[in-house]
């Protein structure tokens, strides 16, 4: 397990996504006079064995296209004198949303950073996943894979088009799932491997009415 709050290649990271272009822009609810302008996170939950299991106090969203999550980052390991179970770490968010009946919401775009160090013969993937605890086992995902050898940052952007998500219930309330975890193949190899992910902050949403 490598939960870490100071990403050990933070400052790499950081730099990378200076250079990216925003997507969002704190702005308020009047900017979207057409969406629903009451949407509350009652609470956030963390877990997973890439970060600690924590609680984050809810929010009133003054963009309701922009969803604020804890920002988290991690590391998934390989090399002699470490676990299997190493190789793969998750950082899986809960968030509980509150809104008007009569909508539903999906995420739109995400951005992450990160780092790898990979030897040949070694794969390293960069993967997040996003669901609706509601939503029967319907879900999207989006990855990054990187072949070794590699040795430098990375960054992945995650977009979905109203056609390749999947929606929340009609209000008023919905639980999102956002899953992010990064993994190295072949698992438990004695070749000294790394590679770590930066989950974003903002997180872009989208609205519909329902019917």
């Amino acid at each position: 397990m490598h939960p870490s709050y100071t990403f050990p290649f933070f400052a790499t990271v950081t730099a990378v996504l200076a250079h990216q272009e925003p997507f969002v822009l704190h702005r308020d609810a009047a900017h979207h006079p057409d969406l629903p302008q009451d949407v509350q996170v009652s609470d956030i939950v963390l877990s997973g064995s890439g970060c600690p299991p924590s609680y984050a106090p809810g929010q009133k969203l003054s963009d309701p296209t922009i969803l604020i999550l804890p920002s988290t980052s991690f590391t998934a390991e390989s090399g002699r004198g470490q676990a299997t179970i190493d190789g793969r770490t998750n950082c899986q968010i809960l968030a509980r949303l509150r809104y008007p009946s009569g909508w539903q919401f999906s995420v739109t775009k995400a951005e992450y950073a990160g780092y790898a160090r990979l030897p040949e013969g070694i794969t390293g993937t960069s993967k997040t996943t996003y669901f609706f605890s509601s939503s029967d086992g319907a879900e999207v995902s989006s990855s990054k894979t990187l072949d070794g050898p590699y040795d430098d940052t990375y960054s992945r952007s995650d977009t979905f088009e109203d056609s390749n998500t999947v929606w929340s219930s009609c209000g008023p309330e919905a639980l999102l799932n956002v899953n992010s975890e990064v993994r190295l193949a072949p698992l438990g190899s004695n070749l000294k491997a790394v590679i770590g992910v930066n989950t974003p902050e903002n997180v872009g949403i989208t609205w519909r009415k329902c019917g």
